[in-house]
């Protein structure tokens, strides 16, 4: 299986100051338009509160549940 085929996992914040939301938003469209496998998740933090509870627990889950389909 080449990486055209592998399933590409997304994620992004809302409220991220660090990297503009249009262009997570810009790259999300880009890969729906392209068509490739995609998964996309929003997370409804920031950059740094990404990596603060409750937040990590979902961008954990998000992972966690790519991972088993992915190997």
């Amino acid at each position: 299986m080449g990486i055209a085929n592998r399933l590409s996992l997304l994620v992004y914040a809302l409220y991220d100051l660090s990297f503009p939301l249009h262009l997570s938003r810009d790259i999300a469209r880009e890969f729906q338009r392209h068509n490739p496998p995609t998964r996309i998740r929003v997370l409804p933090c920031g950059h740094d509160t990404s990596g603060v509870a409750p937040f990590k627990y979902l961008d954990g889950y998000c992972l966690a549940r790519s991972l088993p389909k992915e190997l």
